[in-house]
């Protein structure tokens, strides 16, 4: 994909403009660059370039959202000027024309070119793709300069980058923009374009604390953006919200367009991208093709045909790709809120059968799926909890695939825990029938982090007498903050050969010295510490004081607080064995 292309990716809002329309009206806002290498420094696109000599690598982070794309876009553009040549491409496109880069690669001269790799974590989200993006990449890195983009917490928390070889020499990361200062510009550029007709966002957002931090990140400072220009006395209340909210109001103005053309959706074009998104993620597959995903959702052809792909065109991208079509949405977290969104509907048809919720959970969603979930779940019904009980209970009937069944049950017990008004009720009566030493786990996890003593107990108890639950708790922790690069479970055991912590204990570390600790009960932070402790422990670290210092704060606040001999005796054994 040329600079060209890439620029011809559609922006949340305005909605007729690609990335590269906002470069070349002056609507783009410069990034904010810090250099995490050199200790927070601020840097530009220029100093960036500086450093860029033959098969350096660097990697540029931010939240979802944070405007990656973009500043790759920016980056591009301002060293087309330069000594190099930038090369600017999504990671799946690199991967499907490696042999056509390195031809590039080997026959340039005069300008050298630098490639410019966006989107590491959704190329690396299907498992089974990993290595063959692995071996893409470490064969492009040695061969050119390259900058990948990545969200934060993927790239932090991503052992199986290190065990592939993907490591890049210098680390860079967008700042969030300033209400005052960056989402002020754009709202006055967009206004003086003529693009809102007012510039009151300004003043709604200096008033609200939500709608400032909603403010801080480009893409959800053009949805917002939107959303106050059509519906300017509803302003979402949340970062969900914001997403239902717009894609709500996107949906809207996609059914008029397609009316217009004799277009008519039987459930509207919210409920079509529902679809869509669903049978991409059941094709599991990085690259979804368009015309397979109109087979899939419905039949018709002809007219209707046209349609559907009419309605997928509103919310996504259909990129030339290795001799066909894929499928790029406006923003890969569209396609997380409408994954979740469609999980809840398919959990909330009645009857449930075990089958639905097999079909529906047996994959391990994605982190900002799973959250994206809880939140549009809310507080779950007294009728969906029993349902989601009785289904869990009937689960452990099926006995061909029993990965999977731990896979649904494991996401029933979070659901529960996180959604349902008195969740402890429904976890015990689970618990009390469990056998499962991984699902034993995952529900005395969840109830002290309900505040659950007894299970607190419970959890130490069995931490001290059973080799085989501390290796799995340890495990399951290891894998959740990104660890464990075996991903064949659930479940997930840390036995020898031992490898890295370095994310869980960092994970831990930011864990406790946050102020939202103060929410997490003491029940749970009683069994973190002495699961990452245990970590530590087995593998014969040891710590200074200094670095440890919050897990210490901790550990003294917790066992105080909890006052149970054993759990006291657990943390401290293990703490004084780590620290030096």
């Amino acid at each position: 994909m040329s600079k060209s292309a890439f620029g011809r990716r559609r922006t949340a809002f305005p909605l007729d403009m690609t990335l590269a329309d906002l470069i070349e009206r002056r609507i783009a806002i410069a990034p904010r660059i810090v250099d995490r290498t050199r200790r927070d420094a601020a840097t530009t696109p220029s100093a960036i370039l500086g450093r860029m000599h033959p098969k350096r690598s660097a990697v540029m982070l931010g939240a979802p959202g944070a405007g990656k794309s973009m500043a790759l876009l920016q980056a591009a553009a301002a060293w087309s000027t330069a000594t190099v040549t930038p090369v600017l491409l999504r990671i799946t496109d690199a991967v499907e024309e490696l042999e056509t880069l390195q031809k590039l690669i080997s026959q340039s001269t005069g300008r050298p070119p630098v490639l410019l790799l966006d989107g590491l974590d959704e190329a690396m989200a299907p498992q089974d793709y990993r290595p063959q993006v692995a071996k893409a990449l470490r064969t492009l890195m040695n061969a050119a300069p390259t900058i990948l983009t990545s969200r934060s917490r993927d790239f932090e928390e991503a052992s199986y980058l290190d065990a592939n070889g993907i490591v890049v020499d210098d680390v860079y990361e967008l700042m969030p923009w300033r209400p005052d200062v960056e989402f002020a510009q754009f709202v006055q550029r967009l206004h003086t374009s003529g693009h809102i007709s007012n510039t009151k966002v300004l003043d709604d957002v200096s008033r609200s604390p939500q709608l400032s931090r909603l403010a801080t990140r480009p893409l959800h400072a053009r949805m917002l953006t939107f959303i106050m220009e059509v519906d300017p006395a509803r302003p979402p209340e949340s970062q969900n919200d914001l997403y239902g909210t717009y894609l709500y109001h996107l949906a809207r103005v996609a059914d008029a367009s397609l009316a217009g053309r004799g277009c008519h959706l039987p459930q509207g074009a919210l409920g079509f991208w529902m679809d869509v998104v669903w049978a991409a993620y059941t094709s599991r597959t990085a690259t979804p093709d368009p015309h397979a995903l109109v087979k899939a959702t419905a039949a018709g052809d002809g007219h209707y045909s046209a349609c559907l792909r009419s309605a997928i065109d509103i919310i996504a991208d259909r990129v030339p790709h290795a001799g066909r079509e894929r499928l790029e949405f406006v923003h890969y977290s569209f396609y997380e809120w409408l994954l979740a969104a469609r999980i809840r509907e398919r959990l909330s048809e009645f009857p449930m059968t075990v089958d639905q919720l097999f079909e529906t959970l047996s994959r391990d969603v994605p982190r900002e799926v799973r959250h994206y979930l809880r939140h549009q779940t809310g507080t779950m019904s007294p009728q969906l909890t029993n349902d989601l009980v009785a289904q869990y209970l009937k689960a452990h009937e099926r006995i061909t695939d029993t990965q999977a069944t731990l896979v649904v049950c494991n996401l029933i017990v979070y659901l529960i825990s996180r959604c349902a008004p008195d969740a402890v009720v429904p976890l015990r009566r689970l618990l009390g029938r469990e056998r499962d030493p991984f699902l034993t786990n995952a529900l005395l996890w969840s109830l002290t982090h309900l505040g659950d003593r007894a299970a607190t107990v419970d959890f130490f108890r069995r931490f001290s007498d059973d080799e085989h639950w501390r290796r799995m708790a340890r495990g399951y922790t290891l894998y959740y903050y990104g660890d464990l690069t075996d991903v064949s479970g659930p479940p997930y055991l840390d036995s020898p050969p031992l490898g890295p912590y370095d994310r869980s204990l960092q994970a831990h570390s930011g864990i406790f010295a946050s102020a939202a600790s103060e929410n997490i009960p003491l029940e749970r932070q009683a069994v973190d510490l002495v699961t990452i402790l245990d970590i530590l422990h087995v593998r014969n670290i040891r710590v200074t004081r200094e670095r440890l210092a919050s897990i210490v704060d901790a550990a003294q606040h917790v066992t105080e607080g909890l006052g149970v001999p054993d759990v006291t005796r657990q943390i401290q054994l293990r703490l004084s064995s780590v620290l030096t």
